[in-house]
Protein backbone atom coordinates (compact mmCIF):
# COMPACT_ATOMS: atom_id res chain seq x y z
CA UNK A 1 0.00 0.00 0.00
CA UNK A 2 1.36 3.56 -0.94
CA UNK A 3 0.47 6.78 0.80
CA UNK A 4 -1.87 8.04 -2.11
CA UNK A 5 -2.83 4.40 -3.36
CA UNK A 6 -2.44 0.40 -4.09
CA UNK A 7 0.63 -0.61 -5.85
CA UNK A 8 -0.29 -3.75 -8.07
CA UNK A 9 2.50 -5.80 -9.85
CA UNK A 10 1.85 -6.75 -13.05
CA UNK A 11 -0.07 -10.32 -14.65
CA UNK A 12 -2.38 -11.05 -11.84
CA UNK A 13 -4.43 -13.58 -11.79
CA UNK A 14 -8.22 -13.17 -9.91
CA UNK A 15 -11.13 -15.39 -9.48
CA UNK A 16 -14.52 -14.75 -8.44
CA UNK A 17 -16.02 -16.46 -6.00
CA UNK A 18 -19.97 -16.19 -7.37
CA UNK A 19 -21.14 -16.37 -10.84
CA UNK A 20 -21.41 -12.74 -12.16
CA UNK A 21 -23.36 -11.87 -14.87
CA UNK A 22 -23.13 -8.60 -17.46
CA UNK A 23 -26.22 -6.62 -18.13
CA UNK A 24 -26.87 -6.33 -21.98
CA UNK A 25 -26.72 -2.54 -22.81
CA UNK A 26 -30.21 -0.99 -23.25
CA UNK A 27 -28.84 2.03 -24.77
CA UNK A 28 -27.33 0.27 -28.21
CA UNK A 29 -30.24 -2.02 -28.14
CA UNK A 30 -32.56 0.84 -28.51
CA UNK A 31 -31.55 1.24 -31.90
CA UNK A 32 -32.35 -2.63 -33.12
CA UNK A 33 -35.59 -2.42 -31.06
CA UNK A 34 -36.41 0.95 -32.95
CA UNK A 35 -35.30 -1.40 -36.45
CA UNK A 36 -37.72 -3.77 -35.72
CA UNK A 37 -41.17 -1.46 -34.95
CA UNK A 38 -39.99 0.68 -38.78
CA UNK A 39 -39.31 -3.06 -40.58
CA UNK A 40 -40.41 -5.78 -39.43
CA UNK A 41 -39.26 -7.91 -36.28
CA UNK A 42 -36.32 -7.83 -34.37
CA UNK A 43 -35.52 -10.06 -31.33
CA UNK A 44 -32.58 -8.45 -29.19
CA UNK A 45 -31.22 -11.18 -26.50
CA UNK A 46 -29.55 -10.94 -23.00
CA UNK A 47 -31.53 -7.80 -21.90
CA UNK A 48 -32.24 -7.74 -18.11
CA UNK A 49 -35.57 -6.11 -17.68
CA UNK A 50 -34.78 -5.07 -13.87
CA UNK A 51 -32.15 -3.40 -15.03
CA UNK A 52 -31.47 0.39 -13.48
CA UNK A 53 -30.26 1.64 -16.47
CA UNK A 54 -32.48 4.89 -17.69
CA UNK A 55 -32.66 3.68 -21.21
CA UNK A 56 -34.65 0.70 -20.84
CA UNK A 57 -37.43 3.23 -21.06
CA UNK A 58 -37.23 2.29 -24.39
CA UNK A 59 -39.69 -0.41 -24.15
CA UNK A 60 -42.40 1.53 -22.67
CA UNK A 61 -41.63 4.37 -25.46
CA UNK A 62 -41.98 1.92 -28.21
CA UNK A 63 -45.23 0.76 -26.88
CA UNK A 64 -46.93 3.99 -26.43
CA UNK A 65 -45.98 4.75 -30.19
CA UNK A 66 -48.18 1.52 -30.74
CA UNK A 67 -45.05 -0.76 -31.72
CA UNK A 68 -45.87 -4.31 -30.62
CA UNK A 69 -43.59 -5.58 -27.98
CA UNK A 70 -43.13 -9.26 -26.24
CA UNK A 71 -40.97 -10.24 -23.83
CA UNK A 72 -39.89 -14.28 -23.97
CA UNK A 73 -37.93 -14.37 -20.79
CA UNK A 74 -34.57 -11.96 -21.20
CA UNK A 75 -35.51 -11.62 -24.56
CA UNK A 76 -37.37 -8.87 -26.38
CA UNK A 77 -39.14 -9.03 -30.02
CA UNK A 78 -40.59 -5.82 -31.39
CA UNK A 79 -42.63 -5.42 -34.65
CA UNK A 80 -43.49 -3.10 -36.96
CA UNK A 81 -46.76 -1.64 -36.41
CA UNK A 82 -48.28 1.88 -37.32
CA UNK A 83 -46.64 4.47 -35.14
CA UNK A 84 -48.31 7.13 -33.79
CA UNK A 85 -46.87 10.51 -32.00
CA UNK A 86 -46.12 10.85 -28.22
CA UNK A 87 -44.84 13.53 -25.90
CA UNK A 88 -41.98 12.55 -23.71
CA UNK A 89 -39.43 13.96 -21.01
CA UNK A 90 -36.07 13.79 -21.92
CA UNK A 91 -34.66 14.60 -18.91
CA UNK A 92 -33.75 11.28 -17.68
CA UNK A 93 -33.29 9.54 -21.27
CA UNK A 94 -31.05 12.10 -23.02
CA UNK A 95 -29.09 9.30 -24.93
CA UNK A 96 -32.13 7.90 -26.54
CA UNK A 97 -33.45 10.77 -28.19
CA UNK A 98 -31.47 10.71 -31.28
CA UNK A 99 -33.06 6.84 -32.26
CA UNK A 100 -36.60 8.22 -30.59
CA UNK A 101 -36.07 11.01 -33.22
CA UNK A 102 -36.16 8.68 -35.94
CA UNK A 103 -39.07 6.70 -33.82
CA UNK A 104 -41.00 10.29 -34.36
CA UNK A 105 -40.26 11.20 -37.85
CA UNK A 106 -42.05 7.87 -39.25
CA UNK A 107 -45.12 8.18 -36.49
CA UNK A 108 -48.53 9.78 -37.53
CA UNK A 109 -48.98 13.48 -36.01
CA UNK A 110 -46.47 15.44 -34.31
CA UNK A 111 -44.45 14.28 -31.07
CA UNK A 112 -43.10 16.63 -28.56
CA UNK A 113 -39.57 15.96 -27.01
CA UNK A 114 -39.33 18.00 -23.18
CA UNK A 115 -36.16 19.08 -21.86
CA UNK A 116 -34.34 18.38 -24.62
CA UNK A 117 -31.27 21.55 -23.91
CA UNK A 118 -29.03 18.80 -21.99
CA UNK A 119 -28.37 17.42 -25.37
CA UNK A 120 -26.50 20.54 -26.07
CA UNK A 121 -23.22 19.17 -23.53
CA UNK A 122 -23.15 15.62 -24.80
CA UNK A 123 -20.36 14.16 -27.20
CA UNK A 124 -20.99 17.08 -29.87
CA UNK A 125 -24.48 19.76 -29.73
CA UNK A 126 -26.86 16.33 -29.76
CA UNK A 127 -29.86 18.95 -30.04
CA UNK A 128 -28.57 20.62 -33.01
CA UNK A 129 -26.79 17.45 -35.08
CA UNK A 130 -30.34 16.24 -34.80
CA UNK A 131 -32.34 18.96 -36.53
CA UNK A 132 -29.55 19.29 -39.04
CA UNK A 133 -29.51 15.56 -40.08
CA UNK A 134 -33.31 15.66 -39.68
CA UNK A 135 -34.16 18.47 -42.27
CA UNK A 136 -31.74 16.67 -44.28
CA UNK A 137 -33.91 13.18 -44.13
CA UNK A 138 -36.66 15.86 -45.77
CA UNK A 139 -38.47 15.59 -41.74
CA UNK A 140 -39.94 18.99 -40.09
CA UNK A 141 -38.86 19.61 -37.34
CA UNK A 142 -37.99 22.57 -34.86
CA UNK A 143 -36.58 23.59 -31.89
CA UNK A 144 -38.88 25.94 -29.53
CA UNK A 145 -38.62 26.72 -25.60
CA UNK A 146 -36.89 23.73 -24.19
CA UNK A 147 -38.77 21.18 -26.68
CA UNK A 148 -38.31 19.51 -29.48
CA UNK A 149 -40.88 19.17 -31.85
CA UNK A 150 -40.99 16.64 -34.75
CA UNK A 151 -43.63 16.29 -37.49
CA UNK A 152 -43.79 12.17 -38.90
CA UNK A 153 -43.96 11.76 -42.62
CA UNK A 154 -41.68 9.89 -44.91
CA UNK A 155 -37.67 9.69 -44.40
CA UNK A 156 -35.62 10.79 -47.73
CA UNK A 157 -32.71 9.57 -48.76
CA UNK A 158 -29.94 11.67 -47.49
CA UNK A 159 -26.47 12.74 -47.02
CA UNK A 160 -25.65 13.39 -43.44
CA UNK A 161 -22.38 14.03 -40.96
CA UNK A 162 -21.74 11.73 -37.74
CA UNK A 163 -20.81 14.90 -35.71
CA UNK A 164 -18.02 12.85 -34.82
CA UNK A 165 -20.97 11.02 -32.41
CA UNK A 166 -21.57 7.35 -32.41
CA UNK A 167 -25.14 7.93 -31.57
CA UNK A 168 -25.28 10.23 -34.85
CA UNK A 169 -24.14 7.84 -36.72
CA UNK A 170 -26.57 4.49 -35.43
CA UNK A 171 -29.54 7.14 -35.77
CA UNK A 172 -28.64 7.62 -39.76
CA UNK A 173 -28.19 4.18 -40.15
CA UNK A 174 -31.24 2.83 -38.98
CA UNK A 175 -33.17 5.59 -40.46
CA UNK A 176 -31.34 4.76 -44.11
CA UNK A 177 -33.15 1.47 -43.81
CA UNK A 178 -36.32 3.26 -44.07
CA UNK A 179 -34.90 6.33 -46.21
CA UNK A 180 -36.49 6.42 -49.94
CA UNK A 181 -33.39 6.16 -51.28
CA UNK A 182 -29.85 5.87 -51.15
CA UNK A 183 -28.41 7.18 -48.18
CA UNK A 184 -24.34 8.32 -47.27
CA UNK A 185 -23.50 9.14 -43.44
CA UNK A 186 -19.86 10.35 -43.44
CA UNK A 187 -17.53 10.20 -40.22
CA UNK A 188 -18.62 6.77 -39.48
CA UNK A 189 -15.70 6.01 -37.27
CA UNK A 190 -17.33 7.69 -34.44
CA UNK A 191 -19.40 4.23 -33.75
CA UNK A 192 -16.01 2.70 -32.63
CA UNK A 193 -16.80 4.66 -29.58
CA UNK A 194 -19.30 2.28 -28.14
CA UNK A 195 -20.40 -0.56 -30.93
CA UNK A 196 -17.15 -0.96 -33.35
CA UNK A 197 -19.57 -3.99 -34.70
CA UNK A 198 -22.39 -1.71 -35.25
CA UNK A 199 -22.26 -1.98 -39.12
CA UNK A 200 -21.65 -6.13 -39.20
CA UNK A 201 -24.74 -6.48 -37.25
CA UNK A 202 -26.97 -4.06 -39.17
CA UNK A 203 -25.63 -6.33 -42.32
CA UNK A 204 -26.83 -9.41 -40.06
CA UNK A 205 -30.42 -8.10 -39.32
CA UNK A 206 -30.71 -7.73 -43.16
CA UNK A 207 -29.47 -3.76 -43.36
CA UNK A 208 -27.61 -3.30 -47.29
CA UNK A 209 -24.68 -1.56 -46.44
CA UNK A 210 -20.84 -0.59 -48.00
CA UNK A 211 -18.64 0.77 -45.57
CA UNK A 212 -15.45 2.76 -47.12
Amino acid sequence: ELNDGYYIPGNPHYASKIDLRVQGDWSNAAFWLALGALNGQTQVNNLYFESVQGDREILQILTDMGAKVSLRGDDIIVSKKDLHSITLDAKDIPDLIPIVSVLMAKADGISIIKNVDRLRIKETDRLSAILTNLKAMGVKARYQDGELLILGGDIEGFNVDSFNDHRMVMMAAIAASIAKGPSTITNIEAVAKSYPDFFDDYKKLGGKVNVK
